[in-house]
């Protein structure tokens, strides 16, 4: 198991400074708010670095002016040329600092501890990053929801035992930065996102595998960030349980089929890029192997539902069952829900779509 294996070591307890890296663009409606609620925290950041990808609005004026009197130094760079979002986001991180980053929306409000209760978590479960909850505001800033984004209690996990697709927002991790000197960054490197490949993986769906691959993730069950949910969101949230995902799979059967293959794709690129970068590193050893189990799995799980016979899915069930590939995540397996997936859609999805 991934345990026994030397990972990521935790940084010293009297180096816990943060940077924020915060990525703009075009943020001037909400931008103020947002700094104000950094600078404002119980454990103030040491700095708070500031990237903005080509804004055509008043976000630099409103940084510059917020620069000249705020209590936490703020570096300013303009891109001359739009690097998208998640270049944004490692740029920023690029120049900052100190032993840990935060990164950071350019349109949410962070609760007053959010940066204490982030770094008492990493320093408490010995972990590389912490994540938490968050609670859904709208553009006024009042409460809609909540999000929870697989964080179903406070407690610290072990490297290698998260379903192998979790990703993190951003706007609620805080990590050590040595998490970005494992492995280059670049688009080629990161490969595709496992929920749109034709998309590189994002800034933090790299960190959020980094940290689930090196280290210990503490999770924290606090909603420590409002974050706003408006018409110019890069990205929104849709909160939908097991069975509203089954839904939406059944309504597009192909494209559910077509994820399933892409995804052995994606962990062979996983797999081959950290074997490639291993050398002689021994903490490179137990996220291998780890890679290699869910290639394995993945491949096993696309065989299943490419089978064009319904009793050549029932065997590949059976197999599958038996060779571990629906075990905990803690277990190396890729869990339940992917069986429940695999019993009732892949055993049924031929039929719906007029396989033979």
């Amino acid at each position: 198991m991934c345990t026994r294996h030397p990972v990521l070591s935790p940084s010293a307890r009297g180096e816990m400074s943060v940077s924020v890296a915060m990525a703009t663009y075009n943020g001037a409606r909400f931008l103020e708010k947002q700094l104000d609620s950094i600078v404002s925290q119980t454990v103030p950041p040491s700095e708070i670095v500031i990237c903005d990808d080509a804004s055509s609005d008043g976000t630099a004026s409103i940084v510059g002016e917020f620069a000249a009197r705020s209590p936490v130094p703020i570096r300013f760079e303009r891109n001359a040329v739009n690097l998208g979002y998640a270049d944004n986001f490692f740029k920023a991180a690029s120049l900052t600092t100190h032993p840990y980053i935060a990164f950071s929306d350019q349109d949410d409000i962070w609760r007053r501890d959010k940066i204490e209760r982030s770094l008492a978590a990493i320093r408490d479960g010995g972990a590389v990053m912490a994540v938490h909850t968050a609670t859904l505001i709208d553009a006024a800033g009042e409460p809609v929801g909540e999000m929870r984004r697989h964080i179903d209690g406070s407690r610290t996990v072990p490297p290698c035992t998260l379903e192998p697709w979790t990703m993190f927002w951003g706007f609620a991790q805080t990590f050590d930065r040595r998490l970005l000197d494992l492995l280059p960054h670049d688009r080629a490197t990161r490969g595709s996102d496992s929920n749109a490949p034709e998309n590189a993986l994002g800034h933090d769906g790299w960190t959020s595998f980094l940290a689930g691959s090196f280290g210990k993730i503490a999770l924290l069950d606090e909603p420590l960030v409002g974050y706003r949910q408006h018409s110019a969101n890069v990205f929104g949230f849709q909160n939908r349980n097991f069975v509203g995902k089954i839904r939406a799979k059944m309504a597009d059967e192909p494209s559910r089929v077509r994820r399933v293959a892409w995804l052995v794709d994606i962990a062979l690129h996983r797999l081959t890029m950290l074997d490639a970068h291993a050398a002689d590193d021994p903490r490179f050893v137990a996220p291998v192997a780890h890679w290699r189990r869910i290639h394995r799995h993945c491949a096993a799980r696309r065989d299943l539902n490419t089978s064009k016979r319904a009793l050549g899915r029932v065997g590949h069930l059976a197999v599958n069952l038996a060779r571990g590939t629906y075990r905990h995540p803690s277990d190396g397996g890729l869990g339940v829900d992917r069986l429940m997936e695999d019993a009732t859609l892949g055993l049924l999805g031929h039929l719906r779509f007029g396989a033979n």
